[in-house]
């Protein structure tokens, strides 16, 4: 399993093939942004970053039964398929066949010849994109990018866009909340900075703490890291899962962007 670092005059960031999964993002001129617990297990259970789920969510639709949750994509190596330098930031693309998680509980419920491309630029902004490709046979996905951002003390955390207003922690949270895409982004406002989220292809926003109980009973997280981590995801899950017609193909987009709060608070 190979572990990429980036650095280039805009961020350090670093990626494990394992799921094309992100580990770390740091802006120059920022915070780390990403979470990530210290018992992640690579080959077992991995909290943190930014996990790519996929053909499936959580424990998949109504009426589809899963043996895991949150797909197959993340349990096996993508191909990496290189790097290229644009002006200040660094692209890196992997893909990866259906083929290869052929063999996971699971995957004959999809089609054989299902496709995912993955490209990630790391900068300033953090951009990735995620493209599922059906060439013979229409198929439903659900996708999302489960982001973890590494907060000092989740109750001090807010999350902005939502429906039903601003949303503020005191434990355990774990709700869907549809559609709150459609009309633009949302911030993670910490007490020293804002972190934005914009999304393409991508209607929902998972918000996700396990609070003290959930927390010491997860694999692979340690039980008194609950406070310094916060889910919000972008993705299309449940009823908004995608329907991908044979031949065509979905990308799902997430760009992330940290701002200080001091302009703000002026």
């Amino acid at each position: 399993m190979a572990r990429r670092s980036i650095s280039n005059a805009s961020c350090s960031a670093t990626v494990m093939d394992r799921g094309a999964t992100i580990t770390s993002w740091h802006p120059q001129d920022a915070h780390e942004a990403l979470f990530v617990s210290r018992a992640a297990n690579p080959d077992a259970e991995f909290h943190g970053g930014i996990p790519i789920c996929a053909p499936w969510f959580g424990r998949g639709r109504d009426g589809v039964e899963v043996p895991r949750p949150h797909g197959l994509v993340r349990w096996v190596d993508w191909d990496f398929r290189g790097a290229e330098q644009l002006g200040g930031a660094t692209k890196l693309t992997w893909e990866l066949e259906h083929e290869a998680v052929a063999h996971l509980p699971g995957a004959r419920d999809y089609p054989r010849d299902l496709r995912y491309r993955y490209e990630a630029t790391f900068g300033a902004r953090l951009d990735v994109a995620l493209t599922i490709t059906s060439p013979t046979a229409a198929c439903v996905v659900d996708q999302a990018f489960h982001t973890y951002f590494l907060v000092n003390n989740v109750r001090q955390a807010t999350v902005r866009g939502l429906p039903g207003g601003p949303l503020e922690f005191a434990g355990h949270h774990d709700e869907i909340y549809f559609g709150a895409l459609d009309d633009g982004g949302v911030d993670v406002v910490l007490p020293d900075r804002i972190i934005g989220i914009e999304a393409e292809g991508a209607r929902d926003v998972v918000v996700w703490n396990p609070g003290p109980d959930h927390a010491s009973r997860l694999a692979g997280f340690g039980a008194e890291e609950w406070p310094r981590m916060l889910c919000v995801e972008v993705g299309n899950v449940q009823h908004h899962a995608v329907e991908i017609p044979a031949g065509g193909s979905h990308t799902m987009a997430m760009s992330l962007r940290i701002r200080s709060r001091r302009r703000e608070l002026l």
